[in-house]
C-alpha cells in the first residue's frame, strides 16, 4: 500500500481497532473513544471488510480477536503509539545518547574560543555528540561560499538574514590590539603615535585593507603593514618573534594573549563595534537537536568577554 492508498482509507478506523482490542468490548470502545456504541459496531463493520476477516467474535468473556486480528495489532500497535508520540510528545534530544555531529561554520575568531569550551563541555558532562567547526567569515558565508549544509553559522552577519535562515545576535564586540611586550618596552598601552609607527600584521578575509587602515588614514598616517594574512590563529606564533600590532577583536586577542603569553590593550582611537550572531535554516527551527545545538551556544556567549 502506498500513500495514495492510504489516502482512501479512513485512518480512524485503525484506532478504532486497536482500542477495541485494548477494551475488549465495543461499550468499553465506545466509552473510551467517546462514540456511540452504534458507530463503534459500524466502524467494526467497515474494518472487517477492509481487512476481509471477522476480527472479532463475540465469547462469554466478550469480544475475543481472531487470529487475524492479532498480527494486525501486533504491528499496528506500535505504528499507532509512534504517530501519537509524533502529534503530541515531541522528541526529546539527549546528546548523552545521540552519535549526532554537529556541523557549525564560524569566522575563526570564534573558533579561537568556541572550540576549546565545547571540548571542555562535552568531557565535563559526557556527552556522545560531536562537533565538526567550518571555517567562514561574514563576507565568505553570504557570498557563492555559504555552507548551507552547516547546522548552525556563528559569525558577523548583515542585519536581514538570506531567505530561508532565522537569525538570532549574540553579543556586539570590540577590538583591542595584540602584541608582544617585549618588543614595546613592557608597556600595556600604546598611543596613536607608537601604534602608527609599529609595523603592523593585518587580518583580513582577502588579505585586503581594512577598517584601521582607513582610520589611520584619516589621522594622516600610512599604515606599516608587513604582513596580511585571512587567519587569526597564526598570531600566536607570529607576535611573539616580530615587532608588530595585531588588531583584532577583543575576544580573540585575550584568549590568544593568555595561551601564548602576548599582551592586549585598547586601540588609542575610537575603534567600531560589530555583532555577533547565529544563523541556521528555517527547516531546523523546531527539530530538537538543533533548538537544544542552539541553547548551548547561547550559554557559550554568555562566558564571552567581547
Amino acid at each position: 500500500m502506498n500513500l495514495s492508498d492510504m489516502g482512501r482509507v479512513n485512518l480512524n478506523l485503525l484506532v478504532t481497532f486497536q482500542t477495541l482490542m485494548d477494551a475488549g468490548s465495543v461499550t468499553a470502545t465506545a466509552r473510551r473513544l467517546q462514540l456511540t456504541q452504534s458507530a463503534v459496531s459500524a466502524s467494526l463493520s467497515k474494518l472487517r471488510t477492509l481487512f476481509n476477516d471477522p476480527l472479532f467474535v463475540r465469547t462469554q468473556k466478550g469480544m475475543s480477536p481472531t487470529r487475524r486480528a492479532l498480527e494486525i495489532s501486533t504491528r499496528l500497535g506500535p505504528s499507532l503509539a509512534t504517530i501519537e508520540s509524533v502529534l503530541f510528545h515531541p522528541r526529546e534530544f539527549n546528546p548523552a545518547e545521540s552519535k549526532k555531529t554537529f556541523h557549525i561554520s564560524a569566522s575563526d575568531d570564534i573558533e579561537l574560543i568556541l572550540a576549546p569550551w565545547l571540548a571542555q563541555k562535552r568531557l565535563e558532562m559526557g556527552w556522545q555528540v560531536e562537533f565538526a567547526l567550518h571555517q567562514t567569515s561574514a563576507e565568505l558565508w553570504t557570498g557563492e561560499h555559504r555552507h548551507d549544509s552547516a547546522d548552525l553559522v556563528i559569525t558577523a552577519a548583515p542585519p536581514i538574514p538570506p531567505e530561508n535562515y532565522h537569525r538570532d545576535p549574540l553579543f556586539t564586540g570590540g577590538y583591542a590590539c595584540l602584541y608582544d611586550p617585549k618588543f614595546f618596552n613592557g608597556t600595556k598601552k600604546i598611543t596613536l603615535e607608537e601604534y602608527a609607527s609599529a609595523p603592523h600584521v593585518r587580518v583580513s578575509f582577502n588579505t585586503q585593507i581594512g577598517w584601521v587602515d582607513g582610520v589611520l588614514q584619516s589621522k594622516g598616517y600610512l599604515r606599516n603593514v608587513i604582513l596580511s594574512t585571512t587567519h587569526f590563529a597564526g598570531l600566536a606564533a607570529l607576535l611573539p618573534r616580530v615587532p608588530a600590532i595585531a588588531t583584532i577583536p577583543k575576544y580573540a586577542a585575550e584568549a590568544m594573549a593568555s595561551s601564548a603569553g602576548l599582551c592586549t590593550c585598547k586601540p588609542p582611537f575610537e575603534a567600531p563595534q560589530f555583532t555577533i550572531s547565529m544563523l541556521w535554516q528555517t527547516q531546523y527551527d523546531s527539530a530538537p537537536e538543533n533548538a537544544w545545538l542552539r541553547t548551548l551556544v547561547r550559554g557559550f556567549t554568555a562566558t564571552v568577554n567581547a
